[in-house]
């Protein structure tokens, strides 16, 4: 049995009006406030198995090789480049869910 979970957003503070903007935002887009709070909090916890950052790189890759066997001028440049945990956060929370990256 489901268990019921509430709570309040104050609208005068920043980030609780945020969070119900958002909330307002993906309910237009026809998610439920179950759907968004339950893709959120998984989220926060590095759940996502499909926003692989390394996959991307390497398909990235892949492409950029294939092109250049083509006579193609090199697209991508070599960079090591650790993005922080709290932007990998803010793509988890704003991908649409059934969105794959593989």
């Amino acid at each position: 049995m489901s268990e019921v979970i509430s709570f309040r957003l104050d609208k005068d503070n920043p980030r609780e009006a945020q969070a119900k903007a958002v909330l307002k935002a993906w309910a237009k887009k026809g998610y439920s406030v179950r759907h968004v709070l339950t893709d959120a909090l998984l989220g926060y916890q590095g759940y996502h198995k499909d926003m692989d950052i390394h996959e991307l790189h390497m398909k990235l890759d892949q492409i950029n090789q294939m092109l250049q066997q083509n006579g193609a001028p090199p697209l991508l440049k070599e960079v090591d480049v650790k993005l922080s945990d709290s932007f990998m956060a803010s793509i988890r929370k704003t991908a649409k869910p059934g969105v794959s990256l593989g």
